[in-house]
């Protein structure tokens, strides 16, 4: 995938320059193109939490986070999960960066109502 190598390209560099963090966004589909897998927000990967336990592999220094993490799309459980199994990779590397997203648009990618889960 040529989105993830640019990424690996680019956490290896952070972390050799003595960088702070790297972060990492997930893009959302839009529901009517998930087939053609085009970008409704620009940027980001499908799944953060595997491409960070990959840069964890990679780098030494860096923090490893998510730019923002739509929580109401999230499963709790699956998430905490990830989130444990990428800070003990890593060695406690790990920043999360949470938030309930920009509107609807996100919310109908997953068939969700921004209304009853946002409140």
């Amino acid at each position: 995938m040529k989105v993830a190598g640019r990424w690996t390209h680019l956490y290896r560099a952070v972390d050799q320059r003595r960088s702070a963090s790297g972060l990492v966004q997930r893009h959302l589909l839009s529901a009517s193109s998930r087939t053609s897998r085009v970008m409704l927000f620009g940027g980001g990967l499908p799944s953060p939490w595997t491409f960070l336990a990959h840069a964890a592999a990679l780098t030494r220094r860096i923090r490893l986070a998510t730019a923002i993490t739509l929580l109401p799309l999230e499963d709790p459980v699956r998430l905490a999960e990830d989130v444990s199994d990428v800070d003990t990779l890593s060695g406690g590397r790990v920043e999360i960066g949470v938030g309930s997203g920009a509107g609807e648009q996100e919310y109908a990618v997953f068939g969700r109502d921004v209304a009853a889960d946002v409140s």
